[in-house]
Protein backbone atom coordinates (compact mmCIF):
# COMPACT_ATOMS: atom_id res chain seq x y z
CA UNK A 1 0.00 0.00 0.00
CA UNK A 2 3.22 2.55 0.09
CA UNK A 3 2.23 5.75 1.76
CA UNK A 4 -1.28 4.95 2.38
CA UNK A 5 -0.04 2.07 5.38
CA UNK A 6 -1.09 4.64 8.15
CA UNK A 7 -4.29 5.07 6.68
CA UNK A 8 -4.99 1.34 7.72
CA UNK A 9 -4.48 1.95 10.99
CA UNK A 10 -5.85 5.54 11.73
CA UNK A 11 -8.92 4.44 10.25
CA UNK A 12 -9.65 0.64 11.10
CA UNK A 13 -8.02 0.23 14.30
CA UNK A 14 -8.00 3.70 16.14
CA UNK A 15 -11.08 5.47 14.51
CA UNK A 16 -13.42 2.32 13.36
CA UNK A 17 -16.73 2.00 11.66
CA UNK A 18 -18.80 3.38 14.70
CA UNK A 19 -16.72 6.70 14.79
CA UNK A 20 -16.25 7.18 11.29
CA UNK A 21 -20.10 6.32 10.89
CA UNK A 22 -20.77 9.34 13.26
CA UNK A 23 -18.43 12.16 10.85
CA UNK A 24 -19.78 10.93 7.63
CA UNK A 25 -23.55 11.25 9.10
CA UNK A 26 -23.03 15.11 10.31
CA UNK A 27 -21.58 15.71 7.04
CA UNK A 28 -24.23 14.34 4.95
CA UNK A 29 -26.58 16.31 7.16
CA UNK A 30 -24.51 19.46 6.22
CA UNK A 31 -22.52 19.80 9.64
CA UNK A 32 -18.58 19.91 8.80
CA UNK A 33 -17.41 17.91 11.65
CA UNK A 34 -14.15 16.51 13.23
CA UNK A 35 -13.76 13.12 15.01
CA UNK A 36 -10.91 12.27 17.23
CA UNK A 37 -9.91 8.00 18.13
CA UNK A 38 -12.19 8.46 21.29
CA UNK A 39 -15.16 9.48 19.27
CA UNK A 40 -15.44 12.61 20.12
CA UNK A 41 -16.81 15.11 17.91
CA UNK A 42 -17.10 18.92 17.58
CA UNK A 43 -18.21 21.18 14.67
CA UNK A 44 -15.64 22.41 12.35
CA UNK A 45 -16.08 26.47 13.24
CA UNK A 46 -15.42 29.10 9.90
CA UNK A 47 -13.79 32.40 10.84
CA UNK A 48 -12.93 35.51 8.07
CA UNK A 49 -13.06 32.64 5.38
CA UNK A 50 -10.73 29.76 7.45
CA UNK A 51 -11.94 26.55 9.23
CA UNK A 52 -10.53 26.60 12.40
CA UNK A 53 -10.46 23.57 15.01
CA UNK A 54 -10.27 25.00 18.69
CA UNK A 55 -7.48 24.15 20.22
CA UNK A 56 -9.35 22.36 23.74
CA UNK A 57 -10.75 19.82 20.94
CA UNK A 58 -7.47 18.81 19.52
CA UNK A 59 -4.55 19.71 22.14
CA UNK A 60 -6.14 20.20 25.46
CA UNK A 61 -3.80 19.96 27.54
CA UNK A 62 -0.32 20.16 25.47
CA UNK A 63 1.40 22.84 26.92
CA UNK A 64 3.30 23.74 23.96
CA UNK A 65 1.40 22.66 20.31
CA UNK A 66 2.07 23.40 16.73
CA UNK A 67 -0.05 25.19 15.02
CA UNK A 68 -0.77 23.16 11.18
CA UNK A 69 -2.61 25.83 8.03
CA UNK A 70 -3.36 23.40 5.01
CA UNK A 71 -5.01 24.54 2.24
CA UNK A 72 -5.97 22.52 -0.67
CA UNK A 73 -4.06 22.40 -4.27
CA UNK A 74 -6.53 20.41 -7.55
CA UNK A 75 -4.57 19.89 -10.31
CA UNK A 76 -6.44 20.23 -13.63
CA UNK A 77 -7.11 16.46 -13.81
CA UNK A 78 -9.00 16.33 -10.70
CA UNK A 79 -10.32 19.97 -11.30
CA UNK A 80 -11.99 19.89 -14.27
CA UNK A 81 -14.20 16.61 -13.07
CA UNK A 82 -15.90 18.24 -9.82
CA UNK A 83 -19.41 18.69 -9.73
CA UNK A 84 -19.02 20.67 -6.55
CA UNK A 85 -20.25 18.64 -3.88
CA UNK A 86 -17.43 16.64 -2.95
CA UNK A 87 -16.82 16.09 0.62
CA UNK A 88 -13.08 16.61 1.16
CA UNK A 89 -11.98 14.92 4.21
CA UNK A 90 -8.48 15.43 6.47
CA UNK A 91 -7.14 12.15 8.10
CA UNK A 92 -4.44 13.23 10.49
CA UNK A 93 -2.28 9.74 12.04
CA UNK A 94 0.17 10.20 14.80
CA UNK A 95 2.24 7.41 14.17
CA UNK A 96 2.90 6.12 17.99
CA UNK A 97 -1.18 5.31 18.20
CA UNK A 98 -1.68 8.35 20.38
CA UNK A 99 -3.89 10.90 18.56
CA UNK A 100 -5.81 10.26 15.18
CA UNK A 101 -8.30 13.03 13.57
CA UNK A 102 -10.64 12.85 10.97
CA UNK A 103 -12.85 16.26 9.65
CA UNK A 104 -14.15 17.58 6.58
CA UNK A 105 -12.75 21.36 5.55
CA UNK A 106 -13.77 23.27 2.24
CA UNK A 107 -11.81 22.93 -1.15
CA UNK A 108 -11.58 26.68 -1.62
CA UNK A 109 -10.67 27.77 2.18
CA UNK A 110 -7.70 27.16 4.12
CA UNK A 111 -8.10 24.96 7.34
CA UNK A 112 -6.36 25.36 11.01
CA UNK A 113 -5.74 22.85 13.44
CA UNK A 114 -3.66 22.41 16.86
CA UNK A 115 -1.71 19.43 17.35
CA UNK A 116 0.19 18.01 20.15
CA UNK A 117 4.27 17.10 19.94
CA UNK A 118 4.44 13.96 17.87
CA UNK A 119 5.27 12.47 14.49
CA UNK A 120 2.12 12.42 12.15
CA UNK A 121 1.16 11.65 8.72
CA UNK A 122 -1.36 13.38 6.56
CA UNK A 123 -3.66 12.67 4.03
CA UNK A 124 -6.84 14.28 2.10
CA UNK A 125 -9.47 12.25 0.81
CA UNK A 126 -12.20 13.93 -1.71
CA UNK A 127 -14.68 12.40 -1.72
CA UNK A 128 -18.36 11.06 -3.19
CA UNK A 129 -20.94 12.81 -1.06
CA UNK A 130 -23.70 10.36 -3.17
CA UNK A 131 -23.01 7.68 -1.33
CA UNK A 132 -24.78 6.71 1.86
CA UNK A 133 -22.38 5.15 3.08
CA UNK A 134 -17.94 6.10 4.28
CA UNK A 135 -16.53 2.59 3.08
CA UNK A 136 -18.87 2.53 -0.27
CA UNK A 137 -17.99 6.09 -1.39
CA UNK A 138 -15.96 6.70 -4.09
CA UNK A 139 -12.40 8.07 -3.96
CA UNK A 140 -12.59 10.38 -6.62
CA UNK A 141 -8.49 12.02 -5.07
CA UNK A 142 -5.89 11.81 -2.99
CA UNK A 143 -3.85 13.98 -1.32
CA UNK A 144 -0.11 14.66 -0.06
CA UNK A 145 1.72 17.86 1.73
CA UNK A 146 3.87 19.63 -1.27
CA UNK A 147 7.51 19.84 -0.85
CA UNK A 148 8.38 23.52 -0.59
CA UNK A 149 4.57 24.39 0.41
CA UNK A 150 2.09 25.83 -1.87
CA UNK A 151 4.57 28.13 -4.01
CA UNK A 152 6.70 25.54 -5.33
CA UNK A 153 3.73 23.66 -7.27
CA UNK A 154 1.49 26.61 -8.03
CA UNK A 155 4.02 27.67 -11.17
CA UNK A 156 3.98 24.42 -12.40
CA UNK A 157 1.31 22.61 -15.23
CA UNK A 158 0.80 19.12 -13.10
CA UNK A 159 -0.85 17.66 -15.41
CA UNK A 160 1.05 14.76 -15.35
CA UNK A 161 1.09 12.94 -12.32
CA UNK A 162 4.44 10.85 -12.45
CA UNK A 163 5.92 14.71 -12.85
CA UNK A 164 3.47 15.14 -9.07
CA UNK A 165 5.37 12.56 -7.41
CA UNK A 166 8.46 14.69 -7.81
CA UNK A 167 6.71 17.57 -5.18
CA UNK A 168 4.63 15.79 -2.95
CA UNK A 169 5.87 14.32 0.67
CA UNK A 170 4.67 10.96 1.57
CA UNK A 171 7.01 10.30 4.84
CA UNK A 172 5.64 11.33 8.44
CA UNK A 173 6.62 15.06 9.43
CA UNK A 174 7.97 15.76 12.89
CA UNK A 175 5.99 18.19 14.74
CA UNK A 176 7.16 18.71 17.72
CA UNK A 177 8.33 22.21 18.20
CA UNK A 178 5.62 24.72 19.11
CA UNK A 179 5.15 27.52 16.00
CA UNK A 180 3.41 27.52 12.98
CA UNK A 181 2.99 25.48 9.69
CA UNK A 182 1.89 26.03 6.57
CA UNK A 183 0.79 22.86 4.97
CA UNK A 184 -0.38 22.84 1.19
CA UNK A 185 -1.75 19.55 0.18
CA UNK A 186 -1.30 18.12 -4.10
CA UNK A 187 -4.66 16.23 -4.68
CA UNK A 188 -3.66 13.37 -7.02
CA UNK A 189 -6.38 11.58 -9.25
CA UNK A 190 -7.02 8.39 -8.50
CA UNK A 191 -8.09 7.14 -11.55
CA UNK A 192 -4.31 7.80 -12.73
CA UNK A 193 -2.83 5.92 -9.70
CA UNK A 194 -3.41 2.29 -10.25
CA UNK A 195 -1.84 1.88 -6.53
CA UNK A 196 -5.01 4.29 -4.87
CA UNK A 197 -7.79 2.57 -3.98
CA UNK A 198 -10.90 3.67 -5.47
CA UNK A 199 -13.18 2.92 -2.10
CA UNK A 200 -12.39 2.62 1.70
CA UNK A 201 -14.07 -1.04 1.64
CA UNK A 202 -11.14 -2.05 -1.44
CA UNK A 203 -7.94 -1.45 1.60
CA UNK A 204 -10.38 -2.16 4.64
CA UNK A 205 -12.95 -4.39 3.41
CA UNK A 206 -16.41 -4.52 4.37
CA UNK A 207 -16.95 -2.70 7.64
CA UNK A 208 -18.91 -5.95 9.24
CA UNK A 209 -15.51 -7.69 8.83
CA UNK A 210 -12.79 -4.93 10.22
CA UNK A 211 -10.53 -6.93 12.74
CA UNK A 212 -9.57 -4.87 15.46
CA UNK A 213 -5.74 -5.26 16.98
CA UNK A 214 -6.39 -8.78 19.25
CA UNK A 215 -5.19 -6.94 22.46
CA UNK A 216 -6.30 -9.45 25.29
CA UNK A 217 -6.91 -6.23 27.71
CA UNK A 218 -9.48 -6.56 30.59
CA UNK A 219 -10.39 -3.76 32.20
CA UNK A 220 -12.08 -5.72 35.67
CA UNK A 221 -10.17 -3.98 38.11
CA UNK A 222 -9.71 -0.79 40.09
CA UNK A 223 -8.23 2.06 38.14
CA UNK A 224 -6.84 5.80 39.01
CA UNK A 225 -8.39 8.65 37.10
CA UNK A 226 -6.72 11.90 36.48
CA UNK A 227 -8.82 14.31 34.82
CA UNK A 228 -8.33 18.34 33.67
CA UNK A 229 -11.73 19.78 32.57
CA UNK A 230 -12.87 23.16 31.72
CA UNK A 231 -13.91 24.71 35.29
CA UNK A 232 -11.53 22.25 37.45
CA UNK A 233 -9.61 19.02 38.01
CA UNK A 234 -10.68 15.71 39.54
CA UNK A 235 -9.22 12.59 41.37
CA UNK A 236 -11.07 9.23 41.20
CA UNK A 237 -11.09 5.70 41.54
CA UNK A 238 -12.96 3.73 38.91
CA UNK A 239 -14.42 0.28 40.04
CA UNK A 240 -15.09 -1.92 36.93
CA UNK A 241 -16.12 -5.12 35.85
CA UNK A 242 -15.84 -6.61 32.35
CA UNK A 243 -17.64 -9.42 30.83
CA UNK A 244 -17.32 -10.08 26.94
CA UNK A 245 -17.24 -6.33 25.32
CA UNK A 246 -19.58 -5.20 28.04
CA UNK A 247 -17.82 -2.96 31.01
CA UNK A 248 -20.33 -1.47 34.26
CA UNK A 249 -19.21 -0.12 37.76
CA UNK A 250 -18.94 2.87 39.62
CA UNK A 251 -16.67 5.58 39.76
CA UNK A 252 -15.90 7.62 43.19
CA UNK A 253 -14.72 10.97 41.89
CA UNK A 254 -13.22 14.12 44.38
CA UNK A 255 -13.90 17.13 41.89
CA UNK A 256 -11.98 19.99 42.78
CA UNK A 257 -13.29 23.33 40.89
CA UNK A 258 -11.29 26.60 40.12
CA UNK A 259 -13.06 28.51 43.00
CA UNK A 260 -11.41 25.90 45.32
CA UNK A 261 -14.80 24.53 46.55
CA UNK A 262 -14.91 20.93 46.30
CA UNK A 263 -17.50 18.05 45.84
CA UNK A 264 -17.38 14.56 46.15
CA UNK A 265 -19.60 12.12 44.30
CA UNK A 266 -20.01 8.72 43.23
CA UNK A 267 -21.23 7.44 39.74
CA UNK A 268 -22.51 4.70 38.08
CA UNK A 269 -21.31 4.05 35.04
CA UNK A 270 -22.22 1.04 32.15
CA UNK A 271 -20.41 1.41 28.83
CA UNK A 272 -18.52 -1.46 26.28
CA UNK A 273 -15.36 -1.90 24.38
CA UNK A 274 -14.96 -1.75 20.30
CA UNK A 275 -11.72 -2.60 19.32
CA UNK A 276 -9.13 -0.68 21.90
CA UNK A 277 -11.74 2.13 22.24
CA UNK A 278 -13.84 2.31 25.63
CA UNK A 279 -16.82 3.87 26.07
CA UNK A 280 -18.65 4.61 29.36
CA UNK A 281 -21.83 6.41 30.65
CA UNK A 282 -22.79 7.29 33.63
CA UNK A 283 -26.12 5.79 34.43
CA UNK A 284 -26.55 7.51 38.31
CA UNK A 285 -25.31 9.93 40.58
CA UNK A 286 -24.81 9.71 44.51
CA UNK A 287 -23.33 13.24 45.91
CA UNK A 288 -21.34 12.10 48.96
CA UNK A 289 -20.02 15.68 50.47
CA UNK A 290 -20.08 18.95 49.15
CA UNK A 291 -23.24 21.19 47.75
CA UNK A 292 -23.92 21.66 43.39
CA UNK A 293 -27.55 22.79 42.29
CA UNK A 294 -26.83 20.50 39.65
CA UNK A 295 -24.45 17.67 38.26
CA UNK A 296 -24.93 16.70 35.14
CA UNK A 297 -23.32 12.88 34.32
CA UNK A 298 -20.55 12.08 32.48
CA UNK A 299 -19.43 10.47 29.61
CA UNK A 300 -16.11 8.72 28.99
CA UNK A 301 -14.17 7.74 25.59
CA UNK A 302 -10.48 6.56 25.66
CA UNK A 303 -8.36 4.32 24.45
CA UNK A 304 -6.39 1.40 25.16
CA UNK A 305 -2.70 2.05 25.40
CA UNK A 306 -1.87 -0.77 27.34
CA UNK A 307 -3.58 -3.13 29.75
CA UNK A 308 -2.48 -0.35 32.66
CA UNK A 309 -3.18 2.93 30.70
CA UNK A 310 -5.94 4.17 28.86
CA UNK A 311 -6.38 8.02 27.31
CA UNK A 312 -9.21 9.95 26.23
CA UNK A 313 -11.94 12.18 26.38
CA UNK A 314 -14.92 13.11 28.62
CA UNK A 315 -17.86 15.41 28.17
CA UNK A 316 -20.78 15.70 30.41
CA UNK A 317 -24.61 16.34 29.65
CA UNK A 318 -24.52 20.23 29.57
CA UNK A 319 -21.18 20.09 27.06
CA UNK A 320 -18.23 20.86 29.55
CA UNK A 321 -15.11 18.96 28.03
CA UNK A 322 -11.95 17.58 29.48
CA UNK A 323 -8.71 15.23 28.69
CA UNK A 324 -8.32 11.70 31.22
CA UNK A 325 -5.60 9.90 31.88
CA UNK A 326 -6.84 6.39 33.69
CA UNK A 327 -3.77 3.86 35.40
CA UNK A 328 -4.97 0.65 36.68
CA UNK A 329 -4.20 0.10 40.39
CA UNK A 330 -4.99 -3.70 40.74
Amino acid sequence: MGPLESVLVGLSVHLGSKIINRLWDAAKGGRRSIVSQTGSIALVEQHHGQLDIQRRFSAPSAAESAAINGRLFLPDSVGDTLMGDEIPLVLIVEETGQQTFLFEVELEAEFSIYLPPGIYSFYVFLMDSTSHDFYSAEIFAIGFPAKGGFSAVSDFELDDHDDIWNFIEDSPFDVTDPGMFNMDFILLDTAMVPEFPNYFSDMLGDPQDIHYRDIPFQLTGTWRIEEEYEHGTTIAQANLVQVGNQVQGFILILDIMDDGSELILQESVYGEIEGIQVFLEATGIRILSGHLDDYFLDRWEGVMESEDLITGYSEDEAGTRGRFLMTREY
